[in-house]
């Protein structure tokens, strides 16, 4: 099955205004407990938490800690283009940062558009210095770069220090503008009135309804949906009731 494919509900639910639903994507599979040391004076338990900078990839990984030959899955999660996975239970890490602390991150990279297929990775990462308890970040940037940082404060909020000081779709509007971030998402959320008779649209022209096996039955169908949109949907421009109406770039 292709990424295009996959992720074509994504696409349909993030919508213009920003937001980053949680749960466009499946969730991975719950990890173990993590053999971490144990909590104590000198620990913390982190969160992980995955967040996508990558306006071409939709994102899924599984986070390892690493204790001498023994690896254990300590978090994970799927996130799509500009979402944020929220917290997931956890790593215990010095309270005091000390080197040598890192972490295994398998990531699946899966093409939201293209041709260029999906790509796995496996690499241990070394966790950068902190100064204060916080959560465990792992930042996806685009050319399939990860960022590693634990901090006390989110994304866009003061006190972040992360590479991208904005959230994911601010920090790719700011540097791309919106129509290149959103072009391989929809323009309206698919259950709208819009993206509704965005299809009507396309499906009731003349060339459709002849390629029809019931083109008598379609296109008084058609004729039923367009009378509806103009007297009784709740829409933002009634000439999208019209077929010959032209979205705007």
């Amino acid at each position: 099955m292709s990424s295009r494919w996959r992720y074509g509900l994504l696409l349909a639910s993030v919508a213009l205004t920003g937001c980053q639903p949680k749960d466009a994507v499946p969730k991975a599979a719950p990890a173990s407990a993590a053999s971490a040391p144990a909590s104590d004076p000198d620990t913390f338990m982190a969160s992980s938490r995955g967040v996508n900078y990558d306006r071409e990839y939709a994102i899924r990984y599984t986070l390892y800690w690493l204790d001498g030959n023994k690896k254990d899955a300590v978090g994970g999660s799927n996130v799509g283009p500009f979402e944020d996975s929220g917290q997931n239970c956890c790593v215990s890490l010095s309270r005091i940062w000390r080197p040598g602390l890192a972490v295994q991150v398998d990531i699946e990279w899966m093409e939201i558009a293209g041709d260029a297929g999906d790509e796995k990775t496996s690499k241990v990462y070394p966790i950068p210095e902190y100064r204060q308890p916080g959560d465990l970040y792992l930042l996806f940037h685009s050319g399939k770069q990860l960022e590693l940082m634990v901090s006390a404060h989110e994304p866009g909020t003061p006190g972040w220090a992360g590479r991208e000081q904005l959230t994911p779709l601010e920090a790719c509007v700011a540097r791309h503008g919106k129509k290149e971030c959103m072009k391989n998402f929809p323009k309206y959320p698919g259950n709208s009135n819009e993206a509704f008779a965005e299809r009507m649209r396309r499906n009731c022209t003349p060339d459709a309804l002849k390629g029809s096996s019931n083109e008598n039955g379609d296109r008084a169908a058609c004729e039923r949906m367009q009378k509806e949109c103009r007297e009784k949907w709740i829409i933002s421009d009634k000439k999208m009731c019209e077929l010959d109406y032209m979205e705007q770039e």
